[in-house]
């Protein structure tokens, strides 16, 4: 089943049958479908019809599908309690349930049983009418819609074991034309299912209501023994109860008004029987009440967005008047302002017994006064007009409001679990140390801390739990005076009232350098104290203490020095922040990344200076200076430093110290950050002073690395290798040259004796003249015995065309003897010097007979 919503006119569930059309004019039985039309003024005193019981009926309908439109005509009953009348008869019980009748547009007055009376039905509705006196009834039916219906003289729609009701814009009408208050209207629904009411205004004016807890006069709207009632949008006003809820599952009240009632909003059982649960209560507003809002014997209920104003009672929250208690009641983002006797009640009202209901908890409660969130029992709290004198030392924030116990067996049952609200702007503007709130209580004549009090300042409360009740407030400490003279020697500060574990900030803009600026110290003291510093600064060590260049980490540069003097004791100290500035420009002059720089302290014993932790907070754009933050466990000399990197090659070496012009040599090279800071470095291979490999290294404190350069040579000659400043060694190129040994032999058999003579010629070429070679330095032989040094000597030597390509060659004949072949060998080298001091190096192959 659907419900539908129904504002301004009138949309039906169902479309009734246009059976026929007919006139009405006379009071009378409609028993077939169709739509009747009243023609005029009908009153059962003329031809009303009567029923067994004596009852005077004007339209008794008993058939399915019917319209009756009144046109706006009136129906008037007997206006006798002795002679029971109804308007309009619509009862299912023997021949129905009669379904889709709609009745509309009609004024009524006069009738004591019952104005509309609906019973046994299905999908009926009543619109546009209006009502002086008694009530629409609306029993044991479904799918009932009453929309647009004005209420006059304590008129009442009832509702009773329904399932499916909208109810919208049932609306209160008052007239003193002849100075008599016609105002009043209510709403009654019992044991209705899936209801939704809204729009409406309701008044009972100066109705005189009587039997308390049961007759609809007593509320605008009464709520029993439902489930899943909505009530929307609805204005109450001048009644005893504004809405009663009773009995009730699963129902949300919310965008209500009610003013001039004695009780606003009442959830409770009394003559309902269980206890409503689940039932949520929203954006409320009551005023001008004896009771804003009351809560007796209910489970499981949300108030949300209450606003409750001149009440004698704000909120009420506890057992019913025979001890049934209230479970898991909320009530959140609220306020209650200008209450004459309490704002908050939680127990009993009138307190017979201790109050027994549990989980009562207020969230974000705006008083007068304070911001509060609390749990409690059998208590009561409100505002207070005026604080009461604070002591000299604490000042108040976040309000401040009164607790009062109301238990009937003892204040030991009395408990109040209270969260004050403040702003961190009111802590500011008073000058309050944060840390230092706390609840404190006043007793009628002096004022103290409630023991087990805490303060949170990420969520800006102060809590505790009261059983000793009072006034309360929160109170807190004013922060410390700070006095700076710089007409002195240095910065002398005085510090007054500095509290234990708060850090007391001192302004200093003391210039260290000309490029380094000293701009504050955070001193947080492990006691309430008063202290005297003295801060002075300079360019240089101070006497007694060592240059930090000499005796800081390697790679330091000193930027400057600050010595600072106090009245404390190291013990008296917790910690030191300082906040200091070194100009960007000076940084890069000095080679120092805005990262590597750190404030150290002198140790008072051995002098040695130690990094203390420091953090770069980023460059000043205005300043153009780097900012710093560090942090120290006391006070003595201090330097303000910069680290560097300093990346050295510490070995080296290549792979060969004798090669062939073309050929490719392998350095290797250690380098090792013996500095203070992390940093890059790119190493250079040079050959004799000139660069011709490079490679980039990254090291961190304290690591090294290797790295391999490959370097091909294109000269002949004797060079000198090194990285950096490492000597890596000498590296003798040599010039290679053609060698044939024994020219016009392609075998080049070597003889078997060692006296024979074997002539070697080195081949010229456009490139190369053999006959600038010394012919003392010519050595011949196997590859083993060159290389050791030896080899045999020419002992004749001739310039001749060998090949006929037109290049001079060189022939050298030389001797087997001390050549040194094996008879395994294969190849045979020529070595030897030219005139300029070139290595020639030469090899052919050789067939050893």
């Amino acid at each position: 089943m659907t419900l539908g919503v129904v504002t301004g006119g009138f949309v039906g569930l169902a479309t009734p049958v246009a059976a026929a059309t007919t006139d009405v004019t006379t009071c009378r039985v409609i028993d077939s479908p169709g739509v009747y039309l009243v023609q005029n003024d009908l009153s059962v005193l003329q031809n009303g019809i009567i029923l067994d019981d004596g009852t005077d009926v004007c339209i008794d309908i008993r058939s399915s599908d019917v319209v009756l439109n009144g046109q706006g005509y009136a129906l008037t009953g007997t206006n006798l309690p002795f002679d029971p009348s109804i308007g309009v008869l619509v009862d299912g019980t023997t021949a129905g349930p009669y379904t889709n009748v709609t009745v509309r547009n009609v004024t009524t007055s006069g009738f004591t049983v019952n104005t509309f009376q609906f019973v046994e039905t299905t999908d009926v509705r009543l619109e546009n009418v209006v009502m002086q006196g008694n009530r629409a009834s609306f029993e044991a039916s479904t799918d009932v819609t009453v929309a647009g219906v004005t209420l006059r003289r304590a008129a009442v729609v009832g509702l009773s074991d329904i399932d499916g009701a909208v109810i919208t814009n049932i609306v209160e009408e008052t007239s003193t034309s002849n100075g008599i208050v016609e105002g009043g209207g209510a709403v009654e629904l019992r044991a209705v299912r899936n209801a939704a009411f809204t729009d409406s205004k309701l008044s009972l004016g100066d109705i005189t209501a009587s039997g308390l807890g049961g007759s609809p006069l007593d509320s605008a709207l009464t709520v029993v023994g439902s489930d899943g009632v909505s009530v929307r949008n609805v204005a109450v006003s001048n009644t005893l109860i504004g809405v009663d809820i009773g009995n009730n599952a699963n129902a949300a009240f919310e965008d209500l008004s009610i003013t001039d009632v004695n009780t606003g909003v009442s959830a409770r059982d009394g003559t309902f029987g269980a206890p409503s649960h689940n039932v949520a209560v929203r954006n409320v507003g009551v005023s001008d009440a004896l009771v804003g809002v009351s809560i007796r014997n209910s489970a499981n209920t949300t108030l949300e967005g209450l606003s409750v104003s001149n009440a004698q009672t704000g909120i009420s929250v506890g057992d019913d008047s025979v001890g049934e208690p209230s479970d898991n009641v909320t009530v959140r983002n609220s306020t209650v302002v200008n209450s004459g006797f309490e704002d908050v009640r939680v127990g009993s009202n009138p307190s017979l017994f201790d109050n027994n209901s549990t989980a009562i908890a207020f969230e974000s409660l705006e008083l007068s006064s304070a911001t509060v969130s609390f749990t409690g029992q059998d208590v009561r709290v409100s505002d207070v007009e005026a604080l009461p004198a604070t002591p000299t030392d604490r000042t108040n924030v976040g309000g401040f409001f009164n607790a009062t116990a109301t238990s009937t067996t003892g204040l030991s049952s009395s408990l109040l679990n209270i969260t004050v609200s403040y702003d961190d702007a009111d802590v500011l503007a008073r000058d309050i140390t944060e840390s230092t709130l706390e609840l404190w209580q006043y007793d009628g004549a002096a004022w103290a801390p409630v023991p087990g009090s805490m303060v949170d300042t990420t969520n800006d409360t102060v809590s505790a739990s009261i059983t000793d009740f009072s006034v309360f407030a929160p109170l807190g400490t004013t922060g410390p005076t700070v006095d700076v003279d710089d007409s002195g020697d240095g910065s002398n500060v005085t510090v007054i009232g500095a509290i234990t574990d708060e850090p007391v900030t001192i302004p200093l803009d003391d210039p260290v350098t000309e490029n380094v600026t000293l701009d504050s110290l955070a001193v947080t003291t492990a006691l309430d104290t008063t202290y005297a510093l003295n801060v002075t600064t300079g360019e240089t060590a101070p006497p007694g203490t060592t240059d930090l260049a000499v005796v800081g980490p390697n790679g330091t540069v000193p930027f400057g020095y600050l010595t600072v003097e106090t009245s404390l004791l190291d013990a008296e100290v917790s910690e030191v922040v300082f906040r200091f500035s070194v100009d960007a420009d000076a940084l890069a002059t000095a080679g120092v990344a805005p990262n590597n720089v750190a404030l150290f302290r002198y140790d008072d014993t051995t002098g040695t200076p130690e990094a203390l932790p420091t953090t770069a907070l980023g460059l000043n754009a205005t300043s153009d200076a780097y900012e710093y933050k560090a942090v120290s466990p006391g006070l003595s000399v201090f330097a303000i430093g910069g680290l560097v990197p300093q990346i050295v090659v510490i070995d080296a070496s290549v792979d060969e110290s004798e090669v062939l012009v073309g050929d490719t040599v392998a350095v290797t090279a250690t380098a090792r950050n013996g500095g203070g800071a992390a940093g890059s470095e790119t190493l250079n291979l040079t050959v004799d002073g000139a660069v011709v490999d490079s490679r980039a290294v990254t090291l961190g404190v304290g690591e090294k690395t290797t790295v391999t350069f490959d370097y091909t040579v294109t000269a002949a000659g004797t060079f000198d290798l090194a990285v950096e400043s490492a000597a890596v060694g000498t590296v003798l190129v040599k010039l290679p040259v053609e060698v044939d040994v024994r020219p016009g032999d392609t075998a080049n058999k070597l003889p078997p004796s060692q006296r024979a003579a074997v002539p070697v010629a080195v081949l010229g070429n456009a490139d190369f003249d053999p006959t600038t070679i010394d012919d003392s330095t010519l050595r011949f032989g196997s590859e083993t015995t060159v290389a050791a040094g030896g080899g045999a000597t020419a002992f004749a030597t001739d310039v001749e065309d060998v090949n006929g390509d037109g290049y001079a060659d060189l022939v050298a004949v030389f001797r087997l003897s001390d050549a040194g072949f094996e008879a395994d060998d294969t190849i045979a080298v020529f070595t030897g010097r030219t005139t300029g001091g070139l290595t020639v190096y030469g090899t052919d192959s050789v067939v050893i007979r």
